[in-house]
Protein backbone atom coordinates (compact mmCIF):
# COMPACT_ATOMS: atom_id res chain seq x y z
CA UNK A 1 0.00 0.00 0.00
CA UNK A 2 2.90 2.36 0.74
CA UNK A 3 4.23 1.98 -2.79
CA UNK A 4 0.91 3.07 -4.28
CA UNK A 5 0.88 6.15 -2.02
CA UNK A 6 4.37 7.10 -3.17
CA UNK A 7 3.45 6.65 -6.83
CA UNK A 8 0.29 8.76 -6.48
CA UNK A 9 2.24 11.38 -4.59
CA UNK A 10 4.85 11.46 -7.33
CA UNK A 11 2.12 11.79 -9.98
CA UNK A 12 0.57 14.81 -8.29
CA UNK A 13 3.80 16.44 -7.19
CA UNK A 14 5.51 16.42 -10.59
CA UNK A 15 4.38 15.27 -14.01
CA UNK A 16 7.30 15.52 -16.39
CA UNK A 17 8.93 18.21 -14.27
CA UNK A 18 5.76 20.32 -14.19
CA UNK A 19 3.97 20.64 -10.86
CA UNK A 20 0.39 19.51 -10.83
CA UNK A 21 -1.85 20.45 -7.97
CA UNK A 22 -4.19 17.85 -6.57
CA UNK A 23 -7.02 20.36 -6.83
CA UNK A 24 -6.35 20.86 -10.56
CA UNK A 25 -6.40 17.14 -11.33
CA UNK A 26 -9.39 16.33 -9.14
CA UNK A 27 -11.24 19.46 -10.20
CA UNK A 28 -10.77 18.75 -13.90
CA UNK A 29 -11.98 15.18 -13.52
CA UNK A 30 -14.69 15.37 -10.86
CA UNK A 31 -16.16 18.88 -11.06
CA UNK A 32 -18.06 18.20 -14.29
CA UNK A 33 -19.57 15.08 -12.76
CA UNK A 34 -20.46 16.86 -9.52
CA UNK A 35 -22.76 19.12 -11.50
CA UNK A 36 -24.70 16.05 -12.55
CA UNK A 37 -25.93 15.70 -8.98
CA UNK A 38 -28.37 18.46 -9.84
CA UNK A 39 -29.56 16.64 -12.95
CA UNK A 40 -29.79 13.11 -11.54
CA UNK A 41 -33.20 11.68 -10.79
CA UNK A 42 -33.95 11.50 -7.04
CA UNK A 43 -34.91 7.82 -7.18
CA UNK A 44 -31.30 6.91 -8.02
CA UNK A 45 -30.28 8.19 -4.57
CA UNK A 46 -33.13 6.29 -2.92
CA UNK A 47 -32.18 3.08 -4.71
CA UNK A 48 -28.35 3.25 -4.68
CA UNK A 49 -27.60 5.85 -2.01
CA UNK A 50 -25.45 8.95 -2.24
CA UNK A 51 -22.37 6.92 -3.21
CA UNK A 52 -24.22 5.28 -6.08
CA UNK A 53 -25.51 8.64 -7.30
CA UNK A 54 -22.05 10.16 -7.21
CA UNK A 55 -20.59 7.08 -8.93
CA UNK A 56 -23.27 7.37 -11.61
CA UNK A 57 -22.45 11.04 -12.11
CA UNK A 58 -18.68 10.65 -12.07
CA UNK A 59 -17.96 7.36 -13.78
CA UNK A 60 -20.91 6.77 -16.06
CA UNK A 61 -21.60 10.29 -17.29
CA UNK A 62 -19.15 12.96 -16.13
CA UNK A 63 -15.91 11.34 -17.23
CA UNK A 64 -17.11 10.53 -20.78
CA UNK A 65 -18.34 14.12 -21.20
CA UNK A 66 -14.99 15.39 -19.91
CA UNK A 67 -13.13 13.06 -22.27
CA UNK A 68 -15.18 14.17 -25.26
CA UNK A 69 -14.64 17.84 -24.35
CA UNK A 70 -10.84 17.41 -24.40
CA UNK A 71 -10.71 16.24 -28.03
CA UNK A 72 -11.35 19.63 -29.72
CA UNK A 73 -8.76 21.29 -27.48
CA UNK A 74 -6.20 18.54 -28.16
CA UNK A 75 -6.77 18.86 -31.91
CA UNK A 76 -6.42 22.63 -31.78
CA UNK A 77 -3.21 22.61 -29.74
CA UNK A 78 -1.71 19.78 -31.78
CA UNK A 79 -2.39 21.75 -34.97
CA UNK A 80 -0.65 24.79 -33.47
CA UNK A 81 2.44 22.70 -32.70
CA UNK A 82 2.38 21.19 -36.18
CA UNK A 83 2.05 24.67 -37.74
CA UNK A 84 5.08 25.85 -35.76
CA UNK A 85 7.08 22.86 -37.02
CA UNK A 86 6.02 23.57 -40.61
CA UNK A 87 7.07 27.23 -40.38
CA UNK A 88 10.41 26.18 -38.91
CA UNK A 89 11.35 24.56 -42.25
CA UNK A 90 11.90 27.88 -44.06
CA UNK A 91 14.79 29.15 -41.86
CA UNK A 92 16.27 25.65 -41.88
CA UNK A 93 16.17 25.59 -45.69
CA UNK A 94 17.76 29.04 -45.91
CA UNK A 95 20.51 27.83 -43.55
CA UNK A 96 19.54 30.53 -41.02
CA UNK A 97 18.89 27.89 -38.39
CA UNK A 98 20.31 24.45 -37.78
CA UNK A 99 17.88 21.64 -38.52
CA UNK A 100 16.69 19.81 -35.45
CA UNK A 101 17.48 16.11 -35.41
CA UNK A 102 14.44 13.93 -36.02
CA UNK A 103 13.64 11.89 -32.89
CA UNK A 104 13.64 8.13 -33.18
CA UNK A 105 10.46 6.10 -32.86
CA UNK A 106 11.51 4.98 -29.38
CA UNK A 107 11.94 8.59 -28.27
CA UNK A 108 8.57 9.56 -29.75
CA UNK A 109 6.75 6.69 -28.05
CA UNK A 110 8.31 7.18 -24.61
CA UNK A 111 8.16 10.99 -24.59
CA UNK A 112 5.69 12.77 -22.31
CA UNK A 113 2.71 14.24 -24.09
CA UNK A 114 2.96 18.01 -23.52
CA UNK A 115 -0.73 18.47 -24.29
CA UNK A 116 -2.05 15.93 -21.78
CA UNK A 117 -2.66 18.21 -18.79
CA UNK A 118 -3.51 21.44 -20.64
CA UNK A 119 -6.20 19.68 -22.65
CA UNK A 120 -7.52 17.90 -19.57
CA UNK A 121 -7.82 21.21 -17.78
CA UNK A 122 -9.44 23.08 -20.67
CA UNK A 123 -11.66 20.08 -21.39
CA UNK A 124 -12.74 20.18 -17.74
CA UNK A 125 -13.58 23.87 -18.06
CA UNK A 126 -15.54 23.19 -21.24
CA UNK A 127 -17.40 20.28 -19.63
CA UNK A 128 -18.18 22.46 -16.61
CA UNK A 129 -19.54 25.19 -18.86
CA UNK A 130 -21.70 22.74 -20.79
CA UNK A 131 -23.01 21.09 -17.66
CA UNK A 132 -23.74 24.46 -16.00
CA UNK A 133 -25.82 25.37 -19.05
CA UNK A 134 -27.65 22.02 -18.75
CA UNK A 135 -28.26 22.62 -15.05
CA UNK A 136 -29.74 26.06 -15.79
CA UNK A 137 -31.95 24.61 -18.51
CA UNK A 138 -32.98 21.74 -16.20
CA UNK A 139 -33.97 24.26 -13.52
CA UNK A 140 -36.61 25.73 -15.84
CA UNK A 141 -37.51 22.70 -17.91
CA UNK A 142 -37.52 18.98 -17.19
CA UNK A 143 -34.76 17.14 -19.07
CA UNK A 144 -34.23 13.51 -19.93
CA UNK A 145 -30.67 13.14 -18.65
CA UNK A 146 -29.48 10.32 -20.90
CA UNK A 147 -30.80 11.80 -24.14
CA UNK A 148 -29.56 15.28 -23.25
CA UNK A 149 -26.03 14.11 -22.46
CA UNK A 150 -25.86 11.93 -25.57
CA UNK A 151 -27.02 14.89 -27.66
CA UNK A 152 -24.44 17.13 -25.96
CA UNK A 153 -21.67 14.60 -26.58
CA UNK A 154 -22.83 14.25 -30.19
CA UNK A 155 -22.66 18.01 -30.71
CA UNK A 156 -19.17 18.21 -29.18
CA UNK A 157 -18.03 15.27 -31.35
CA UNK A 158 -19.43 16.99 -34.45
CA UNK A 159 -17.57 20.19 -33.54
CA UNK A 160 -14.40 18.15 -33.02
CA UNK A 161 -14.79 16.39 -36.38
CA UNK A 162 -15.37 19.67 -38.27
CA UNK A 163 -12.46 21.31 -36.44
CA UNK A 164 -10.17 18.35 -37.16
CA UNK A 165 -11.06 18.35 -40.85
CA UNK A 166 -10.65 22.12 -41.24
CA UNK A 167 -7.31 22.10 -39.45
CA UNK A 168 -6.09 19.09 -41.44
CA UNK A 169 -6.89 20.70 -44.78
CA UNK A 170 -5.55 24.09 -43.65
CA UNK A 171 -2.30 22.53 -42.50
CA UNK A 172 -1.99 20.57 -45.76
CA UNK A 173 -2.33 23.82 -47.73
CA UNK A 174 0.18 25.52 -45.43
CA UNK A 175 2.60 22.62 -45.82
CA UNK A 176 2.34 22.81 -49.62
CA UNK A 177 2.97 26.59 -49.52
CA UNK A 178 5.98 26.15 -47.23
CA UNK A 179 7.40 23.39 -49.44
CA UNK A 180 7.09 25.72 -52.43
CA UNK A 181 8.86 28.47 -50.46
CA UNK A 182 11.59 26.04 -49.41
CA UNK A 183 12.04 24.97 -53.05
CA UNK A 184 12.42 28.64 -54.07
CA UNK A 185 14.99 29.27 -51.30
CA UNK A 186 17.09 26.27 -52.31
Amino acid sequence: MGMIDVDLGRLFSAKGGRPLGVSVALGAIFLPSSLLLYLTRPDIYERYGLGGGIFFGAAAVGFPILYVCTWPWYTLLQAAIRQENIYRRIPEAAKLALPRPEPSTLEKVTADDPLEWPTLLTGGWTANGLLYVLVVIAYYRRLALGRTLILTAGIVLAVWLVLALLLHFGLKKLENDVQAAVARVQ
